[in-house]
Parts: structure tokens; sequence; C-alpha cells
């Protein structure tokens, strides 16, 4: 049985199938609703100051941001699939570099050790540049 105590199986030709995509449901809207039971989930808001001064629901991966913007050198590939989070990612990073501390308040950067002086950022979007030729 699975935790929760709620089956979701069928038998064919004597063979149990389980299916766990009821329970997994379950779990997540259980976590989801403990966030905040009036925001709103986007799925085409691409920058951060929009999804939080929109109160849309934000999972907070902040602490991972402060990890990489510690590190003294080097350079970062952020490689990851379509739709997953790489615009949004950048719109994170251009914040926390232009010393946008209010727009962190209540996440878990907030409170960390970080100067949150005002760096110039230069933002490149080729998202909407005609890629049709070569030239």
């Amino acid at each position: 049985m699975p935790p929760g105590g709620v089956e979701h199986h069928r038998e064919r030709q004597g063979l149990l199938f389980y299916n766990p995509i009821p329970y997994l449901c379950n779990l997540v809207f259980s976590q989801i609703k403990q966030f905040s039971m009036y925001q709103s989930i986007t799925t085409s808001n691409y920058t951060f100051e929009d999804t939080i001064r929109g109160n849309y629901l934000y999972v907070d991966k902040t602490d991972f941001f402060h990890q990489l913007v510690q590190e003294e050198k080097g350079f970062f590939f952020l490689s990851r699939p379509r739709r997953f989070g790489k615009s949004l990612s950048v719109s994170i990073l251009k914040n926390i570099f232009k010393g946008n501390k209010e727009l962190f308040k209540g996440l878990k950067i907030y409170d960390m050790p970080y100067d949150w002086k005002a760096y110039p950022v230069i933002n490149l979007n080729i998202s909407k540049t005609d890629c049709s030729s070569a030239e």
C-alpha cells in the first residue's frame, strides 16, 4: 500500500498494476497549498520582478543563487531544457547584481551575507532576433 493509505491499482490478467499518479498529485498539491492559497502559478512570466510583484507562486531557490554569486571567479554556463527557467534565472541574477534587495524580502537570500551593491548589468535578449538566415 502506498504512503497515505490509499491504493490506486488495477488488475489485468492476474497482474496488479499500481498507479502512483493520484498519490503524487495529492502530495504536490498539498505542498502548494502550504505556500499560499491566494498565489497563482504562472507560465507566461519570465521576469523575477513581475513574478514577485504579481504575487505569483515562486519556489525559493535563492540560496543557490547566493552560492553562485559568492564565487570569486569563473564562468558559468546555465544549460537547461526548453521552458525550464533560464530567463527567470537570468532575471534573478540581474536583480541581485542591481542591488534590488527589496524584491527578495521573505526569500532565503534576503538575510544572507551579501553587500547588495549595485553593479552595471548588461542584458542582451536575442530571443526576438531574426535568425532565418546567416546574414
